[in-house]
């Protein structure tokens, strides 16, 4: 990239911060970066693409575009906006499933499972509730990959409202070895 001609202009696309060989290019504001904060849909433009404005289904996805959209498909459907989230679920949970739950470690995908009941993520009460010691990073490794996982102060986080909403099949949990005595 240091040697693109100046009427080159790269686009690159990630789940995950740019990597760090980047901040040179960062610091000199060589770089447009747009975040999860500026890709999601502010309420009245869900309303506009969906063609109506529906408080729920705004807090369930949460200004998330693919939702919207698999939500529109819904409609066109003739599923009806109060049946929207049983029906909607199936589809966005087979891209979540798809897209991300099978890329990810064994134990995250634990860790992502055995902390879906909680409201608010705090390393250091998981640790002490999971018996772990790496919570932290593995939330701030969420949070950095767009992972379900949400800052919402400097130690605490919190999972989309799509992704505890409903469990994680079982098919999708790591097998454990069970010893039998």
């Amino acid at each position: 990239m240091k040697y693109l001609p100046e009427n080159v202009r790269l686009c690159l696309g990630s789940r995950e911060i740019p990597w760090p060989g980047l901040a040179a290019l960062r610091a000199r504001g060589k770089i447009l970066e747009l975040t999860q904060k500026e890709m999601q849909f502010t309420k009245d433009e869900a309303a506009r693409f969906i063609g109506f404005d529906d408080d729920h289904l705004y807090a369930l996805a949460e200004g998330w575009p693919l939702a919207f959209g698999s939500f529109k498909v819904l409609f066109q459907n003739g599923i009806s906006p109060g049946a929207t989230p049983s029906h909607g679920h199936d589809t966005l949970y087979e891209y979540l499933l798809h897209e991300c739950i099978l890329r990810l470690a064994p134990e995250v995908v634990d860790f992502l499972h055995t902390t879906a009941c909680f409201e608010e993520l705090d390393a250091p009460m998981l640790n002490a509730v999971l018996g772990i010691q790496n919570a932290r990073l593995i939330l701030d490794s969420l949070a950095a990959r767009n992972i379900f996982t949400i800052r919402t102060s400097g130690t605490v986080f919190r999972y989309h409202a799509l992704f505890t909403s409903k469990p994680l099949p079982s098919a999708m949990l790591p097998k454990r070895n069970i010893q039998l005595f």
